[in-house]
């Protein structure tokens, strides 16, 4: 049984650049999501929309999630694959190109009646070569279930 859903839409470009391993929010800020039940399940979605992205070799992109909340979940940077779209060089090339869109559903064993703040991310990953992605249209929704 669903209880509650927040969704969160951002049009904009984000561009992730660097030679390591970095994370910054797509989804236009964090969600504050309050549960109304200590003992539900919080399901996260991040949709990361995707403009381009510049590779190299072992340079990767992919999205996470963190979650924060008082005497309760803490998450940060969790993300289902490694490395995401590993490596670059070899899926996309190694000038600019389109990527493709990324997603990540996890569901959260909620503990506390506290407020939880979940921040949708893109994290682009580099060992050492520089890479830029570019997500945009990004999307971050949570539900609340029992």
């Amino acid at each position: 049984k669903i209880i509650q859903v927040k969704s969160q839409y951002n049009a904009s470009t984000v561009a992730i650049s660097g030679t390591g391993n970095t994370f910054a929010d797509i989804c236009g800020g964090a969600i504050t999501f309050t549960p109304a039940a200590s003992s539900s399940n919080i399901l996260c979605m991040v949709v990361g929309g995707f403009d381009t992205v510049t590779g190299a070799a072992n340079t990767a992109y992919t999205v996470a999630l963190s979650l924060s909340q008082t005497s309760g979940l803490s998450v940060t940077n969790d993300k289902q694959t490694l490395f995401g779209f590993y490596p670059l060089n070899v899926t996309m090339g190694t000038s600019q190109a389109y990527g493709q869109n990324t997603t990540m559903i996890k569901s959260y064993a909620n503990s506390s009646a506290n407020a939880i703040t979940i921040t949708g991310l893109g994290n682009a990953y580099s060992e050492g070569n520089s890479m830029t992605a570019r997500f945009m249209r990004s999307t971050l929704t949570v539900m609340e279930w029992i």
